[in-house]
């Protein structure tokens, strides 16, 4: 089947899954190799990181190492912690570390700090 067909199968019941599926398999994405996925995925912005998690499990897999994250979080934001938490708190991810820093976090001294949120 060709990958052009695909709007038919949604109009015979086939299904967003079904037609995922077939995509896979014509361009297994799973095949390339993990640290080709994370170059092809630091690239990108956060919200697209997310989103492209969405195409594929190797994608969805791939996008949650903490790799991609700390690729994306802000130099400084070991100093961020340190001022508004006395010291580093305990995340289980990256991302919920990032997640965390998009957030207003208030800081010792009274001000307030957080990501641009276009990029969270």
């Amino acid at each position: 089947m060709e990958l052009g067909q695909s709007s038919e199968l949604n109009d015979e019941g086939g299904g967003a899954e079904e037609e995922q599926q077939q995509l896979e398999d014509w361009f297994p994405l799973g095949d390339l190799p993990q640290d080709c996925l994370v170059r092809i995925l630091s690239q990108l912005m956060p919200r697209y990181v997310c989103r492209v998690a969405l195409v594929s499990w190797a994608f969805s897999r791939v996008s949650r190492l903490d790799a991609i994250w700390e690729h994306l979080l802000p130099p400084q934001y070991q100093a961020i912690l340190a001022q508004a938490y006395g010291g580093p708190p305990q995340f289980s991810s990256k991302r919920e570390l990032y997640d965390c820093l998009c957030q207003q976090i208030l800081l010792k001294d009274g001000n307030e700090v957080a990501f641009h949120p276009l990029l969270c």
